[in-house]
């Protein structure tokens, strides 16, 4: 009964094992490309653009117009950064979470190995 039970945890564990590697290499190793990254870059590009056009409209009569479009441009850029930042903290979260269900699942194999080697030991002996 003993080696059945621990041949169970053990396959069960081996199972959550696959199940924590696998979901923390593929928010570790590979993360999606989003679309909040891209549109958080583009954002910082046209920011860059305003700026230059500011510095460049300084002491004409479009000065004014031209410091509200870079702090506007700004601000956008700095949204969709947080934005993107935000995302890719979640895959870390998520990445340490499955990373916690893998250790656990090696808790649970090395459980497991060893109720079925007494199982099977205890066999022996008898």
């Amino acid at each position: 009964m003993l080696k059945i039970f621990g041949l169970l945890v053990l396959v069960g564990s081996l199972f959550v094992v696959l199940v924590g590697l696998g979901g923390a290499v593929m928010n570790f190793g590979f993360p999606p490309d989003d679309l909040v990254c891209k549109y958080a870059d583009e954002d910082f590009k046209k920011a860059e653009e305003a700026v230059k056009r500011y510095q460049a409209a300084k002491g004409t009569p479009g000065e004014y117009a031209a410091e509200a479009d870079a702090d506007r441009a700004m601000k956008a850029a700095k949204a969709s950064g947080d934005s993107c930042g935000r995302m890719k903290d979640n895959y870390r979260f998520y990445g340490m979470i499955f990373s916690g269900v893998a250790f656990v699942g090696v808790i649970g194999v090395l459980f497991g190995a060893l109720l079925t080697f007494f199982g099977f030991w205890k066999k022996k002996v008898a």
